[in-house]
């Protein structure tokens, strides 16, 4: 007849186990319903981008026109910041997820600046944006935390 051994493992590691398993309906559960905010989120959200492209290629001076790139950057921003939000859930669930996709730091410096003149600009305020030359055209990380933290910050909400 063969002996039963106690597990070897460590009870923390036992007990660790056990909680994810309880846990794991919970973090799917709330993984859907943040999904599901994401995209009512996004829904609206590609309407605006879409009508600021088309107001952009409009007949438009060149302040109206940086008035309907910056709601479209916004815009953008907010779905990334969706985005971010069911990866968030789902790295509660599965662990953290980190991305390594091409960005530009030049066309992300630009977008900032642009909303922190037009910003400045509500509060007859002049401002210029200067970016170096030296910035890289093309880089490849993780941006969309970084990003939507630095517009949080220009558009005062950070």
């Amino acid at each position: 007849m063969a002996k039963l051994r106690p597990s070897k493992r460590p009870r923390k590691t036992r007990a660790r186990r056990r909680k994810a398993r309880i846990l794991a309906p919970t973090a799917r559960a709330i993984e859907a319903a943040l999904a599901g905010i994401a995209h009512d989120i996004r829904t609206p959200l590609t309407g605006i981008v879409a009508l600021a492209e088309l107001l952009a290629s409009s007949d438009l001076g060149q302040r109206e026109r940086e008035w309907a790139n910056a709601i479209k950057s916004g815009a953008d921003h907010l779905t990334a910041l969706t985005t971010l939000i069911v990866d968030a859930a789902k790295a509660d669930a599965a662990g953290l997820i980190l991305r390594n996709e091409p960005f530009s730091p030049r066309a992300l410096a630009e977008a900032v600046g642009q909303a922190l003149v037009a910003r400045a600009g509500d509060k007859n305020v002049k401002a210029a944006i200067t970016i170096a030359r030296d910035l890289p055209a093309m880089v490849s990380g993780d941006f969309q935390l970084p990003t939507i933290r630095l517009f949080c910050c220009v558009m005062g909400f950070g």
